[in-house]
């Protein structure tokens, strides 16, 4: 029990390990707030989207030669 009591006072004094989770609270922040944007205006792009492909599709080719 003492040698892993040892690991963690090491993992905490060393500055990497700070860093890494810093990265990592950021990481959770960022994936949140990906997660709700795409809660929030889903419906909304998916209009916006379904309309542009129609658009997108309806518009001639341009002629070969």
């Amino acid at each position: 029990m003492t040698k892993m009591a040892e690991i963690f006072r090491a993992f905490s004094a060393e500055e990497d390990g700070a860093a890494l989770t810093e990265y990592i609270v950021l990481l959770g922040i960022l994936v949140g707030g990906v997660i709700v944007a795409v809660t929030a205006f889903g419906s909304g792009l998916n209009t916006v989207w379904s309309t542009w492909g129609s658009w997108i599709g309806s518009v001639p080719s341009a002629p070969t030669t």
